[in-house]
């Protein structure tokens, strides 16, 4: 979602859920076709393939 709430790509995609996980788990083809671009891992940086290169997002928090 975009500061405004819009959608910045959307795709198909089955959700599991696994109690156990402290981290979410997300496909290299699922990153690919929601348009994320990584800037930092650890950090949760990232930027849609779409946004300027000045933009970097991070990633929400639990």
């Amino acid at each position: 979602m975009d500061d405004q709430g819009n959608a910045l790509s959307s795709t198909p995609a089955y959700l599991v859920v696994d109690e156990g996980l402290t981290e979410p788990l997300i496909t290299d083809a699922t990153i690919d076709e929601l348009g994320i671009v990584v800037a930092s891992f650890k950090r949760g940086l990232w930027r849609h393939v779409n946004d300027p290169p000045n933009i970097v997002r991070q990633s929400a928090h639990r």
